[in-house]
């Protein structure tokens, strides 16, 4: 059997076969191409989302500090008193400061946080003034710092009364500066002091007399850890002369022991 295909015939298959290749075309572009590009897109995100969170845990590595010690914690608040260590930093402040205590005492108490004072003032009833009030007392608010009292219990604080000398006003503030900002936390809780005499005519001499002041200063310690006491910082103690008479050294009656 033999098919013959007219002119007609001929053309018909071509135009089948054209609207077959446009049909595929426009499903490609319609459906198949959006998808592929889709995909891309999301392989793209993704790869960019991992190399930023390699980023991340890459700077979270480097911004974590490192554990510190009990040793560091302690020189700023130990959990013993270290009075002795109190000791050496006022002879160093002394020292620095060119100053002279004459006189030291201690004691030691419960740490009692201050007292918030509440201060009511009288206003006019005017709705101006209870605005400007009422914005006063809440900048007032914000500013404060509000400290939760659990976290100061059991704390202790050693207080230190000292008379001491300074050559003049400016040795009398290093002293003090030296006191407050050295590493374990002390605050200058009163200062008193007599100033000099005015000069108020050529025939006063002026009298180089040192400052004397009464000065009190705080420490602290946290007793509540004793388990910590063995890292608490220590102090450099030189070693015994073993001296006879620590008063003065007499050659000859060492050349005689020998």
């Amino acid at each position: 059997m033999t098919l013959r295909l007219t002119k007609k015939h001929l053309v018909s298959l071509m135009l089948i076969t054209l609207f077959l290749i446009g049909l595929t075309a426009l499903i490609h572009f319609l459906f198949v191409k959006p998808a592929e590009t889709e995909i891309d897109n999301l392989k793209s995100n993704i790869s960019m989302q991992e190399k930023f969170i390699e980023v991340l845990n890459g700077k979270k590595s480097e911004e974590v500090p490192s554990a510190v010690s009990s040793t560091e914690i302690q020189k700023k608040l130990p959990v013993i008193p270290l009075v002795e260590q109190l000791i050496l930093q006022i002879q160093e402040a002394e020292l620095v400061s060119k100053s002279k205590i004459s006189n030291m005492s201690f004691s030691e108490s419960d740490f009692a946080p201050p007292v918030e004072e509440n201060l009511q003032q009288e206003t006019p009833d005017t709705e101006n003034t209870e605005s400007e009030t009422t914005e006063t007392e809440e900048t007032d608010v914000d500013k404060q710092q509000i400290i939760d009292p659990a976290l100061l219990e059991g704390l202790k604080q050693v207080t230190v009364s000292l008379t001491v000398e300074s050559p003049g006003y400016y040795e009398l503030e290093e002293f003090l500066s030296k006191i407050e900002h050295q590493t374990r936390i002390t605050k200058v809780d009163s200062l008193n002091f007599t100033g000099k005499q005015e000069i108020t005519s050529i025939t006063q001499a002026d009298v180089d007399e040192p400052l004397t002041y009464a000065v009190t200063i705080s420490t602290f310690y946290m007793p509540a850890y004793p388990e910590l006491a063995v890292d608490a910082p220590t102090i450099e103690v030189p070693d015994p002369g073993n001296k006879k008479n620590p008063l003065f050294v007499n050659t000859a009656e060492e050349e005689e022991e020998e």
